[in-house]
């Protein structure tokens, strides 16, 4: 549970200064490393996780390669969830 809480105080610090935008790349740039590290500090934080499964997808339009990535890095970062790894097979890479 206290791992629960660091993450979402992590998360909450982590949002101060993000400047909001419609392109996913540049939100992408802004919040990748902090949730990540996030994720990893604590597997069941949705709040850091679903955002970034969220990028993928949009990501995948633009730059397919980018959004494999992210999702490699998510998957790493949180063996133990398979939304990272069902997206990977879904848009066909592994």
């Amino acid at each position: 549970m206290n791992a629960y809480w660091d993450a979402r105080n992590r998360f909450l610090r982590a949002g101060v200064g993000v400047r909001p935008t419609a392109d996913v790349e540049r939100l992408l740039a802004q919040v990748r490393d902090p949730l990540l590290s996030i994720v990893r500090e604590s597997p069941d934080f949705d709040a850091a996780y679903n955002p970034l499964l969220a990028m993928a997808r949009q990501l995948h339009r633009i730059h397919p390669e980018e959004a494999r990535r992210l999702l490699m890095e998510l998957k790493a970062a949180n063996p133990m969830r398979q939304e990272a790894k069902i997206l990977l097979n879904r848009i066909g890479v592994q």
